[in-house]
């Protein structure tokens, strides 16, 4: 009786137990495992955070490394211009005759003054006659290159102007900065039936006077000036 009452105690226990364990398996394991994936999805974020630290990092680096390089770059490229410009400008013999002097004047503007203001004091025969119109023809900066290059005196205006008079290449439109001038100082035209050198770069000047052609004035084709 006492083995049959023990045995029944026993089974119940068992079935006790097993009840138990099942009860508490799920909370049990079930936990766990939230755990486990909580902490893989930790895991997974850290690492996905480090991940993008470190890319943002190498991206920053790169475009900082980037952008002082093509700063370098940009600052080395404008200083050699600028240097090569200052050096070129300093070999370069011809850039100092459009220098300025004391007087605020380049050497154009001087030896334009010159010759047209500046020969009051000397004779007809010492002066170098020039048209107005004509000299604003001239390639002054062009001739003076030659004119250094020939051993001319940088500073030498008066030398110069007699250089200019004797090379200056007559203009194309010549025979009309003849007649401008004509009509200028007359206030008539004249109406040249023909020109004809007589070298030097002089040329006569025909008129109809009367029915006849004759020789009116004599023209420098250079310089412009003309007399009778």
């Amino acid at each position: 009786m006492k083995k049959k009452y023990l045995i029944l105690i026993l089974s119940i226990s068992l079935v006790l137990c097993v009840i138990c364990f099942y009860k508490y398996k799920s909370i049990l394991f079930g936990e766990n495992s939230k755990n486990i994936q909580l902490n893989a999805s930790s895991s997974n974020n850290t690492t996905s955070l480090s991940n993008n630290t470190a890319q943002s990092s190498s991206n920053n680096t790169a475009q900082s490394s980037s952008n002082n390089t093509a700063q370098s770059s940009s600052n080395n490229t404008a200083q050699s211009s600028s240097n090569n410009t200052a050096q070129s400008s300093s070999n370069n013999g011809t850039v100092s005759s459009n220098s300025l002097s004391n007087s605020g004047q380049s050497i154009y503007e001087k030896v334009k003054d010159y010759i047209i203001n500046g020969q009051n004091n000397l004779s007809s025969a010492e002066r170098l006659n020039w048209s107005k119109r004509f000299l604003d023809q001239v390639d002054l900066k062009t001739l003076y290159n030659e004119y250094i290059s020939s051993g001319g005196n940088t500073n030498n205006v008066e030398d110069f102007a007699k250089y200019i008079t004797l090379n200056a290449p007559p203009p194309s439109n010549w025979q009309e900065l003849f007649e401008e001038d004509y009509y200028d100082l007359y206030g008539k035209k004249i109406q040249p039936s023909k020109f004809t050198s007589l070298g030097d770069n002089l040329y006569q000047v025909y008129i109809n006077q009367n029915g006849s052609e004759v020789p009116y004035v004599v023209v420098s084709s250079r310089t412009g000036y003309f007399h009778g």
